[in-house]
């Protein structure tokens, strides 16, 4: 049965006839070459396509349970289907694909590189693995990471028509210059994450960790970060107007030239902050009338501040 199944495969290489329902499962198909090819409703279980090159060929329905696509070079590849489950793609190249998969169920996306890519209209990634993947520029729909290990992950200039992170281990979040209104995050850890630049207006971060995360110059108008653990995270140029920093741990953060028109300070940890020439802040009514916390000293030396170079 294999020998047939790499014998039509052979054959479709040189008609380009479309190959449906057939069944490569198990197949080694390491370093092959497809190219302009089309499989409908195939079946890839646990098929072995490590440093493949795949150029120009659509997989409709397929199916790639346990297959491996390690190490290879995919491009203006075509993939449709409701499930796509345990599938190996660590170290390999995604380019100008169109990925219209409505569900990605522990998929290892560890060191992959995305690249002009497009993800279709909504994809869900639960328990996937995008460990140190590089997702930059490419197209993401309605988007939501379910239990999924995002530390050290890409996702610069990346545009997303809706993001949610859930229960998700998001250290070192790489996401500078990200477009994702209303950003949706719970139960996750951002740690030293990296959204510098990015539009984040209306981001709901409520008692979220971005300990040490990096948000100059991001937009969180409108933002909430109600009870955030924000500690020594930098803030510089950021606007935060009208967001919502009640309750939040920010000690030792950086809001030198932040915005903060209408900005809801009450019951923030703000101790030993920095507001160098911070915009329509207040300080001693957000002290006095609005909770926040932070020290006398803190006040005085606000003005003499210069924030250090990231």
């Amino acid at each position: 049965m294999p020998q047939d199944a790499l014998s039509l495969l052979s054959q479709a290489q040189t008609t380009g006839e479309p190959l449906k329902g057939v069944s490569l499962d198990g197949l080694s198909l390491a370093d092959y070459n497809f190219k302009s090819l089309v499989f409908e409703r195939c079946s890839f279980k646990g098929a072995d396509l490590a440093g493949a090159s795949v150029l120009d060929t659509a997989f409709l329905d397929c199916d790639f349970t346990g297959a491996s696509f390690e190490r290879a070079s995919i491009c203006r590849a075509k993939f449709t289907g409701p499930l796509m489950t345990k599938v190996n793609f660590t170290k390999a190249t995604i380019s100008s694909c169109s990925i219209s998969i409505s569900r990605f169920l522990n998929v290892d996306f560890s060191r992959t590189t995305f690249f002009d890519s497009d993800f279709g209209e909504k994809s869900e990634f639960e328990k996937c693995l995008f460990s140190s993947a590089n997702c930059g520029q490419s197209h993401f729909g309605a988007t939501v990471f379910k239990g999924a290990a995002l530390d050290l992950t890409v996702i610069k200039d990346t545009a997303f028509a809706s993001l949610a992170i859930v229960g998700s281990n998001a250290v070192q979040l790489q996401a500078p210059g990200l477009i994702a209104h209303g950003l949706e995050v719970t139960e996750s850890d951002l740690s030293l994450a990296n959204f510098s630049s990015s539009d984040l207006t209306g981001a709901k971060l409520a008692g979220q960790t971005l300990a040490s995360g990096f948000f100059k110059e991001a937009i969180l108008s409108g933002a909430d970060l109600k009870g955030a653990n924000a500690s020594k995270a930098i803030f510089t140029g950021a606007k935060l107007d009208k967001a919502n920093l009640q309750d939040m741990s920010a000690p030792y953060a950086d809001f030198s030239h932040a915005k903060f028109t209408l900005t809801l300070l009450k019951g923030a940890d703000l101790s030993g902050a920095k507001f160098h020439r911070a915009i329509d802040l207040d300080l001693m009514g957000v002290k006095s009338s609005k909770g926040a916390k932070f020290t006398d000293d803190d006040l005085a030396r606000a003005e003499d501040f210069r924030p250090q170079v990231v």
